[in-house]
This record gives C-alpha cells, structure tokens and sequence, in this order.
C-alpha cells in the first residue's frame, strides 16, 4: 500500500557527511538504502533489504520462548512539516493515533523531525505517521529460540524465519 507513493521532501545540507546525509533521508523515508556491484545507490521505501534466507523450525529449536518488547511501541506518531531553515522554525505537523493501542498500552510517542530533511505536505507527512502506526502500534513479540548448530553460519543482514506449530508462528510471510 505504502511502496508505491511518491513523496516530496525539501533538504538542506551544509557541512554534513554523505554517509550521515543518506541515513537521515532513510530514516525520514522508512527506506532501504544500499548500493550494489553496480555502484548505484538504490532506494526501496517501506521493505526490507534482499538478502539471504534461513528459516529456523521445530527441526533445529532446542527451546522457544517469547516476550513483548514494549521499547518499540508506538501509538501516537507526530511528523513535522514545511520546515523553515531560515527562522529554524517547524511551521507545521500532523499526528496519527491509533486509540485503540492507546487503550491497551498507554500512549507511546514518537516523534519524526529533522532540521536537514522534511516533508513540504500534510499528505506526504501524513504517510509516514500512518506507516508507522501500523507498524509499531502493537508491540512486537520477541521469540528466543535455543537452537542446534544450523544457525552458526548466519551474517549480518541474514533474514531468519522462524516456524513453530505449538507456538503458531510461520515469520515467512513477512
């Protein structure tokens, strides 16, 4: 639903390290940022990298459990807007709530403003508060999973499924 908006932002850049720059529009976008064999930066909003696959199911699980992270909740996302560089000034911001996880878990703010790079819109701002809420309006379960020896060989940036029919969890469709 989210992938294939197009948004308009406005940045203002001065003295800032490439590397800092590209994090900040990132993390402004909720996109992937990487570069492949062909030098190019590539930008995909709203998924994660391609990378390598290992899915982890009552096969090779020792012991599972699982907890709520609560650190990464958020209900009540602000977005600022139409910054203005000159008077340092955020003219404006839209809100998303989602009142039903404020109901459940109390109010967890996030805010998402950046003085080098913003949205110049409402709608476009809006999109980013709605993308979060539905991401972060529940707090995710974190599984810890003793396993055997088929997991030595993952690396960073390795997607790991997990599959367990006693705790019905099939992490393969996203």
């Amino acid at each position: 639903q989210f992938s294939s908006e197009s948004i308009t932002m406005d940045a203002h850049y001065s003295g800032e390290k490439v590397f800092d720059a590209i994090t900040r529009i990132a993390n402004m976008t909720d996109s992937v940022i990487w570069t492949d064999g062909d030098g190019k930066i590539k930008f995909h909003r709203f998924a994660e990298m391609s990378s390598n696959f290992i899915t982890v199911d009552e096969g090779c699980n020792k012991l599972i459990d699982f907890d709520v992270e609560k650190t990464r909740l958020s209900n009540r996302v602000v977005v600022g807007f139409d910054y203005s560089v000159d008077s340092d000034y955020w003219k404006e911001t839209v809100t998303e709530v989602d009142s039903t996880s404020v109901d459940s878990f109390g109010t967890h703010e996030l805010m998402l403003q950046d003085e080098t790079i913003w949205y110049v819109s409402s709608v476009d701002a809006l999109s980013l508060a709605a993308r979060k809420i539905t991401l972060l309006k529940e707090p995710p379960r974190v599984y810890k999973v003793k396993s055997d020896l088929s997991l030595m060989h993952a690396e960073i940036g390795d997607n790991i499924r997990l599959v367990d029919s006693f705790f019905q969890v099939d992490s393969s469709q996203g």
